[in-house]
């Protein structure tokens, strides 16, 4: 794992980088990607290749977050997660080629990343046998961190920053080799012993959680070195996020007992839909150059329908005798899926109306510019 660290931490994204030689494996990438396909279909397939072996392996594991994985279904998850990492840089790549860049295309490659995020944590911690607990919900919790604070960030200085070694980058070849390696040696190797009552699995939460506290620190210190003058305000543009946090925390402590360990998996996608809408909406206020505004309604009503709900769970002993947390996990999920279906529609019909392009489909007006993008792209890979 930490060779294949080494040998990416070369690269940067969205930074100045002098990588010559990931440059070159980009511009070869996108030259087998014909110039008709939008970037945002490229984005889009990136994305099946997170959500639709998330969907497979729900039903493999019948909604657990253990069981017993097949070697091969691993092998498969790796192959894929290492495919999405790829499409997740060429998209951009497309774009340039063809000289259809957008902001549109940034908020749908950002938000489709904050949903891939949520999915790509529940597969991860399924096949390090994690298990239906307060574990799983803590590492899919701190891997949230950097990358809401990231994008914070990247709203006030204008400009996404990220270390050399982190979850953008090495994420998603740290997930690859994981679950190729799950595959080939079984998973039961996470649950070894490694002394002090710590498994290897727990040694890699205690990392997690350590890389996220780091990393969220490193964000923070960066507006307020930067932008000195708005880091008050912009201090007070992360609460909404902590509100995630803290009912989060708290459902997880009280229940930890009963809908922790019976439903965690449903805990899990209903905060990630949350938390995906939340990144979306901040990314949106980026691009569009308007005031961000994280306090939603929706978001507020259903965190408070479910702190609500396990209270009355402690309070009023049998209350659950006629509904139980299934039911109402599967409520407020279908509620906020709605909620967060709205959201995107809504983004995607206005941004191509504004800038009077199609979201999954190069214009025909902009066939000059795709044929000199191409004719330069084929030019600098015979370079090459």
């Amino acid at each position: 794992i930490f060779i294949f660290i080494f040998f990416f931490s070369s690269r940067r994204r969205h930074t100045r980088c002098s990588g010559v030689s990931w440059a070159r494996r980009c511009v070869q990438e996108t030259a087998i990607v014909p110039t008709w396909m939008a970037p945002n279909l490229i984005t889009l397939i990136g994305f099946g290749c997170v959500f639709f072996p998330w969907i497979a392996l729900w039903i493999l594991v019948d909604g657990n977050l253990n069981g017993n994985i097949p070697a091969w279904f691993c092998i498969i998850l790796g192959l894929l997660q290492f495919t999405y990492l790829v499409i997740d840089n060429v998209d951009g790549k497309q774009a340039r080629k063809t000289g259809s860049s957008s902001p549109l295309g940034l908020l749908f490659d950002h938000g489709c990343d904050a949903i891939n995020l949520t999915l790509s944590g529940v597969n991860i911690v399924t096949v390090l046998q994690l298990g239906n607990n307060w574990k799983s919900i803590l590492g899919i919790a701190a891997s949230l961190c950097p990358f809401y604070f990231a994008t914070w960030e990247e709203y006030y200085v204008n400009a996404l920053i990220l270390p050399i070694i982190n979850g953008a980058t090495e994420g998603p070849i740290v997930l690859a080799v994981i679950f190729i390696a799950s595959g080939i040696v079984g998973t039961q190797i996470w649950s070894s012993n490694v002394g002090a009552g710590l498994t290897v699995v727990d040694v890699n939460l205690i990392i997690i959680v350590l890389f996220g506290l780091v990393s969220t620190t490193n964000h923070i210190l960066n507006v307020r070195a930067k932008v000195p003058e708005q880091f008050k305000k912009a201090l007070m543009n992360t609460i909404p996020f902590l509100i995630t946090l803290i009912v989060i925390a708290y459902v997880t402590i009280v229940e930890q007992n009963d809908m922790v360990v019976n439903q965690t998996r449903l805990l899990i996608v209903y905060f990630g839909l949350h938390f995906g809408k939340l990144a979306t909406h901040l990314q949106a206020a980026h691009v569009a150059n308007v005031e961000f505004q994280g306090f939603r309604r929706t978001t507020l009503i259903s965190y408070t329908i479910l702190v609500a709900y396990v209270l009355i769970k402690q309070l009023v002993k049998g209350y659950t005798h006629q509904i139980n947390d299934r039911t109402v996990l599967l409520v407020l999920i279908f509620f906020a899926l709605l909620s967060y279906i709205h959201l995107v529609v809504n983004i995607v019909l206005q941004f191509t109306d504004v800038l009077n392009i199609k979201c999954f489909k190069i214009r025909p007006k902009d066939a000059a510019l795709v044929n000199k993008s191409e004719s330069k792209h084929e030019e600098l890979v015979s370079k090459i």
